[in-house]
């Protein structure tokens, strides 16, 4: 018999607290927010053996870019004097079993360097906005007290799901 697996449907709010220290301040800089998760993707190697494979380097990751657009350009503008975020979002959940709704909560620690700013942009009888985006040198996303990711360039961690995909790398290093 099949289990099904819980979806997540939307986003329902998120708030993006500047971490100067490693703490969060005590009122974020912005609040309803979009926010774009960097996507994990692993470097390739072609492998010839009766023909070309490529096949992905697990032990290492591309360039990790978080992206946030706030609702204001004060906001946005606020957020560039920083260079560790934490971003807290709820996330509706639908139990496919019995139909009932429920939030999970989500973590994410990022720290890196601002790569590029939107600035702002104004049409007619709209509002300004302005958008960051973040070069990550450290990562890491929980689901409640669940760690999903852990990377950390630096130190070169990479943790997906609790599993250290470079520790023997590392321990011969």
């Amino acid at each position: 018999m099949f289990t099904s697996i819980p979806r997540y449907t939307q986003v329902s709010g998120s708030s993006v607290y500047p971490a100067p220290d490693g703490q969060p301040t005590e009122t974020p800089a912005a609040i309803d927010c979009d926010v774009t998760l960097p996507t994990i993707g692993h470097p390739t190697t072609d492998v010839s053996m009766c023909g070309t494979y490529s096949v992905a380097d697990q032990t290492r990751v591309d360039n990790l870019e978080l992206s946030i657009s706030c609702g204001t350009n004060k906001e946005a503008l606020e957020l560039l004097k920083y260079e560790s975020f934490i971003i807290r979002f709820v996330q509706q959940v639908e139990n496919p079993e019995n139909g009932t709704t429920d939030y999970d909560q989500f973590t994410v620690y990022a720290s890196g360097h601002v790569s590029s700013s939107g600035g702002s942009s104004l049409a007619i009888g709209g509002s300004p906005d302005g958008s960051i985006t973040i070069s990550c040198l450290r990562y890491r996303l929980l689901q409640g007290d669940v760690e999903l990711i852990n990377i950390d360039r630096l130190a070169g961690r990479i943790m997906i799901n609790g599993v250290d995909k470079r520790a023997r790398i590392n321990s011969l290093l």
